[in-house]
């Protein structure tokens, strides 16, 4: 007989008296009942497990709709992350490609057609097979179509201005002709796209409502009966209440994953998806022993709670690694002009921000450490490149900005800066140095940090007007009418550096730094690092030589530290919570880039 843990049985209960009033989730199939098989399945490595009735995970917010092309937000993800598979997927632990739906493919001779067989005997979990049809039909009618140009897949499949020409050759076989040589392919396309049943989709793309639009774009809304949906994944739902949970059950006609001795995959017969409110309500029902994981990383203030609790509330806080997003300081380098002929900076600032020797003396003046202790209660490291440590593109070998104030003020003598008898920082103009630093209103350290920056950068006689906006404001400004000085930003971050290209591309629509507006002036990049960049991000893409492109991205890496277009602070911990009884966890931040959730092997989880 299993073993039930404690969380399960007080799982089992709730989700049995929460039901009085709600239509009761279908029991699932019996882990020894399951029948259906295929003769190459993937074996995943870890410990041989045993199944269990359910596993209970927790977040914050609740799911904008259930339909993946149009969900807006992660906690819209955390569900359909376990519906859907791709031909290709990567290793969780070090972001390798591997095969997933598909068992093998052959790539040409000049690198830009690939053929996928996939696996014999899949099965959707309504029984009906799933077929290079449905791929084909996932990429050409849906993520590459004109009629859904607003998806958000969109973007994952564009090479430059073009797509890739996708055609299903027979049941197993699919072909890809890429515009041109691509890198990422394999890692942002072939694994970045999941394949969907064309047999219930392809109706939702022809189809149309009382208002003339497709039915794809309002499918599966968080209103609908999502139960309905069919799945290629591990689970399917078995119920949703809205606020409260979704039940997840065995996809019973799941076959792609056995342990290692040959015994199916998921050993959960159900998981449950508890929704809250909040970061503070989804910490507390994991301390209250309500959740067996949570699927976010913990806030530094809740750390601080439930690490001394560890070793008396059954659960565990590890550190995941760096997360892979960025937290940095943005001076606006545009050199550009709006129609009416106005610079969209003052030329008096954009000499002091286009000047390299005030970008490594506002770094140096940064006291990182400081803020780390004070804002980040300690749970961040420094960052002074595009990439954290944990990153598989991570290069050590760049320049780095120690807390140092003289080395601040010999950068700022570099770069004609002087000091009159008052000790205010003077241009070689004899200008001031003031200028503002927008900060977020909405967020709780971003006051403090430009409050920070700003008692900091008078040391050095420079006056920091710190302006507290809202973050649209922010967007705005940087992205369409350029009237700023600095601001604060974070982004989210990816294993496959070409993600990025939107911000650290010269044409990019994120390139905040300095961008570029459809009535630019530019003729070419103003600065050199950036045209060097371009030529970086070119370069990386066109090979498929993993060892070429990590050369070229750690260029990129070496460049960026030395030019400071940003001026990067700290990367972000990501701490995570589960069960002390549950094997198989492995909470990472690299599996949180692409499972949506930091647990490498959730499929293999068991209590002991």
């Amino acid at each position: 007989m299993n073993r039930r843990s404690i969380g399960s049985l007080v799982t089992l209960t709730a989700l049995a008296g929460c039901m009085s009033g709600v239509r009761r989730p279908p029991d699932p199939v019996p882990y020894d009942q399951l029948t259906a098989k295929i003769s190459n399945p993937k074996i995943q490595a870890g410990e041989v497990g045993h199944p269990y009735p359910i596993l209970t995970a927790v977040f914050s917010s609740e799911p904008s709709s259930f339909n993946k092309f149009y969900a807006e937000g992660v906690n819209s993800q955390y569900a359909l992350n376990f519906l859907y598979e791709s031909l290709v997927e990567a290793n969780p632990k070090t972001a390798a490609v591997e095969p997933g739906l598909a068992e093998s493919w052959t790539v040409s001779s000049d690198q830009k057609t690939f053929v996928f067989q996939l696996r014999e005997g899949l099965q959707w979990s309504d029984g009906k097979p799933l077929t290079a049809d449905d791929v084909a039909f996932t990429f050409n009618e849906i993520v590459e179509s004109p009629k859904f140009p607003d998806n958000r897949m969109v973007d994952l499949v564009k090479i430059d201005d073009a797509s890739p020409k996708v055609t299903a050759l027979d049941a197993r076989h699919v072909k890809f002709v890429l515009p041109r040589v691509f890198g990422p392919f394999l890692s942002s396309i072939a694994g970045g796209v999941p394949v969907f049943p064309a047999h219930q989709w392809r109706p939702l793309t022809q189809r149309k409502d009382s208002k003339g639009r497709y039915e794809l774009y309002t499918a599966f809304s968080v209103s609908s009966d999502v139960t309905k949906l069919v799945s290629g994944g591990p689970y399917t739902i078995a119920s949703y209440e809205p606020g409260q949970r979704i039940v997840l059950n065995r996809n019973p006609y799941y076959t792609l994953r056995v342990d290692q001795q040959g015994k199916p995959l998921p050993y959960a017969d159900r998981i449950m998806l508890i929704i809250t409110p909040n970061f503070s309500t989804e910490s507390l029902k994991m301390m209250a022993g309500e959740a067996d994981l949570m699927l976010e990383s913990i806030r530094a203030k809740d750390y601080q709670i439930m690490k001394p609790l560890e070793k008396t509330s059954g659960f565990r806080v590890v550190d995941g690694g760096t997360d892979f997003g960025s937290f940095f300081i943005a001076l606006n380098l545009n050199k550009d002009r709006d129609a009416q002929g106005k610079p969209y900076v003052d030329p008096i600032k954009q000499k002091w921000f286009g000047n390299v020797h005030f970008r490594r003396a506002i770094s140096c003046a940064v006291d990182r450490g400081s803020l780390i202790r004070n804002l980040a209660l300690g749970l961040a490291e420094p960052s002074y490149g595009p990439l954290p440590s944990s990153h598989p593109y991570y290069t050590p070998e760049i320049e780095t900005y120690a807390y140092d104030l003289e080395r601040a003020r010999q950068e700022l003598e570099a770069g004609g800066f002087h000091w009159n008898a008052a000790g205010t920082c003077l241009d070689a103009d004899g200008h001031p140095v003031v200028f503002d630093f927008l900060v977020y209103s909405e967020s709780p350290n971003s006051i403090p940090l430009g409050n920070t920056l700003k008692a900091d950068l008078q040391k050095l006689g420079i006056e920091l007007r710190v302006k507290p906006v809202i973050f649209n404001v922010i967007v705005e400004k940087s992205s369409k009418t350029l009237d700023f000085d600095a601001f604060i930003m974070g982004f989210t971050g990816s294993t496959e550096p070409n993600t990025g290209a939107n911000l650290w591309r010269s044409t990019g629509t994120s390139h905040m730094f300095n961008q570029r507006l459809p009535n630019s002036s530019y003729q070419a990049p103003p600065y050199a690092f950036e045209t060097r960049t371009d030529q970086i991000y070119i370069e990386a893409s066109a090979t498929l030589d993993e060892n070429r492109r990590k050369a070229l991205f750690q260029e990129w890496q070496r460049l960026t530290a030395s030019e400071l277009p940003l001026i990067h602070l700290w990367n972000r911990k990501a701490i995570y919570a589960y069960r002390a009884h549950l094997r198989n966890t492995e909470p990472t931040a690299l599996a949180a880039t692409f499972l949506y959730h930091p647990f490498v092997t959730y499929w293999q989880m068991y209590p002991e």
